[in-house]
C-alpha cells in the first residue's frame, strides 16, 4: 500500500501538503477500489476484526464473519495430513486469542468448537490442540 501511495504521490502533477487517501487513488487503477467504513450502530469492522462501542463509550473488539459465511472448513474426514487440521484448529484458536477481547473470547471459543464440531472434528482432538496452546474452549 505504502509503495502504491508513493507512486501515486510521485506522479501526481500537484504535490500534496497532507496526503489524505482520496478518490484520486480510485482513479490510478482499474481493479483498485478503495472504500471507507463507518461506525453504524457503536459498530465497525475491519477486515476479520470487530469493534464494538460499549456503554461506557469505550472499545471492545471481536472476530467478524461477513453474512455469507458458513463455517465450512477443512473436513475432519478428508485425505489430508494430519498436521493441516490441526494447523486449522492452532489457526482459528489464535485469531480469537489475539483479536478478542477477554469478554468476547469465550463465545468466539465456543462457536469455533461448534463450527469444528459441524466439520467432523472430535471434540478430544480440538480440546488436545487447545491445551498445547493453554486455551480452554
Amino acid at each position: 500500500m505504502e509503495a502504491f501511495e508513493e507512486e501515486a504521490i510521485r506522479d501526481s502533477e500537484k504535490k500534496p501538503k497532507c496526503w489524505l487517501r482520496s478518490e484520486y487513488l480510485n482513479t490510478l487503477h482499474s481493479n483498485i477500489k478503495f472504500t471507507m467504513e463507518t461506525e453504524k450502530d457503536g459498530v465497525l469492522h475491519f477486515m476479520d476484526v470487530l469493534v464494538k462501542r460499549t456503554n461506557n463509550n469505550k472499545l471492545a473488539h471481536g472476530v467478524y464473519r461477513k453474512k455469507t459465511h458458513t463455517d465450512r472448513y477443512l473436513n475432519a474426514a478428508f485425505h489430508h495430513y494430519p498436521q493441516q487440521k490441526r494447523s486449522l484448529i492452532k489457526t482459528l484458536v489464535h485469531r480469537a486469542e489475539t483479536i478478542c477481547d477477554d469478554e468476547s473470547r469465550p463465545e468466539e471459543l465456543k462457536q469455533i468448537k461448534e463450527a469444528l464440531t459441524k466439520n467432523g472434528y472430535k471434540e478430544k482432538d480440538i480440546d488436545r490442540v487447545c491445551r498445547t496452546q493453554r486455551t480452554r474452549i
